[in-house]
């Protein structure tokens, strides 16, 4: 029974940049006269992970995932999966 129990560690990365354009009309100048107002900013997000799974049968595969989400911009929290998963390839 012990040779079907798996645990599995890792980790997920990843980062890029968002701009956002936006094209206003300016104030105090005459009416065809447009300012663009150009936000550029840096995003980065990493998950590491536990899993513990079980496999029942051949090509069956359940278990539990526990990792914990952060990166910038005030994101970050505690995670938790429960899945079940079936194939071809054992």
């Amino acid at each position: 029974m012990q040779q079907n129990v798996e645990l599995s560690v890792g980790a997920l990365a990843g980062g890029g940049t968002l701009t956002v354009e936006a094209v206003i009309p300016a104030t105090g100048l005459p009416a065809d006269v447009e300012r663009l107002d150009r936000k550029r900013q840096a995003i980065f997000v990493g998950y590491p992970w536990v899993r513990a799974s079980y496999n029942p049968a051949p090509f069956v595969n359940a278990g539990i995932q526990l990792g914990y989400l952060f990166g910038s911009e005030g994101v970050g929290g505690f995670a938790l999966a429960i899945d079940v998963l079936a194939g071809l390839i054992p």
